[in-house]
């Protein structure tokens, strides 16, 4: 995002066989639902959707949507950077992403949406941005702003409508202690499952094998450590990683890519 924002307006025919992998970002994103028939996935929480809800999603946090029937979807994505805040003077405006309780609580419902003037403000967005076509221009920026502003004064989110209480307290566990020597047979004793059971359920709600989750989990934690100027090779053991070999070929793996210049 060479603005540190990307606006994205997109309207296509949804298709209910269509797999949309578990995925995060390194900035953090809003995700307003206009139309179709789907629900979300956030760290093991489970989200209907109705028109104009909106998803609010943190730094890391891995999310999918997931189709059930064939028919037109349309949404609106609004990303922004860590240094959108910086660049703007308005670092308090991150704390809706950084200083919220996110388990289970990413949903803003429709009603909250359209009363709180988010989605007059998306709309004047899309409109300064001619659809997103043009985000550069100084207009946008500002309206961009005005959006979290708005954003940071909403207190009505809603909790997950069906979450699975197993896998949200094992997604739970492992993001607090992916640094740590967490394997299936560690994790089925920790939760009074057999290994069989845990791994399936677990594959079946999230699309991950519970080995490419946490090991995701410590990438991400590992690329945030070496920004903030970590050896490489102690991040990787920092986060939980046997050595940077390890690390390096999950990398290679989950990428595809050897890891990027400024990691090492």
């Amino acid at each position: 995002m060479d603005r540190n924002f990307d606006i994205s307006h997109k309207i296509t025919v949804q298709s209910k066989t269509e797999y949309v992998e578990l995925h995060s970002h390194d900035g953090y994103e809003f995700f307003l639902y206009i139309a179709g028939d789907s629900e979300y996935f956030v760290e093991g929480n489970y989200y209907k959707l109705e028109p104009f809800d909106a998803i609010v999603i943190s730094r890391n946090e891995m999310h999918r949507v997931l189709h059930r029937s064939n028919t037109v979807y349309e949404r609106v994505v609004i990303s922004i950077d860590r240094e959108f805040f910086k660049e703007t003077g308005c670092e308090e405006y991150e704390s809706i992403f950084m200083n919220r309780e996110f388990e289970g609580n990413n949903k803003i419902p429709a009603k909250e949406v359209k009363k709180s003037g988010l989605y007059d403000i998306v709309k004047a967005i899309l409109k300064y941005s001619d659809d997103g076509a043009n985000q550069g221009k100084p207009v946008v920026r500002a309206a961009i702003i005005e959006f979290l502003y708005i954003l940071n004064d909403i207190k009505n989110f809603k909790r997950s409508e069906n979450a699975d209480s197993r896998i949200t307290n094992i997604i739970s566990y492992i993001n607090e202690n992916y640094s740590e020597n967490l394997t299936v047979d560690t994790l089925a004793a920790k939760f009074f499952l057999s290994k069989n059971h845990l791994c399936r359920i677990f594959k079946k709600s999230t699309g991950y094998t519970l080995h490419n989750y946490i090991n995701h989990k410590r990438l991400l934690s590992v690329r945030d450590l070496c920004r903030e100027g970590m050896a490489i090779g102690e991040a990787c053991t920092a986060c939980g990683f046997s050595n940077y070999s390890s690390f390096y070929r999950f990398y290679v793996k989950e990428i595809g890519a050897a890891p990027k210049y400024e990691l090492k």
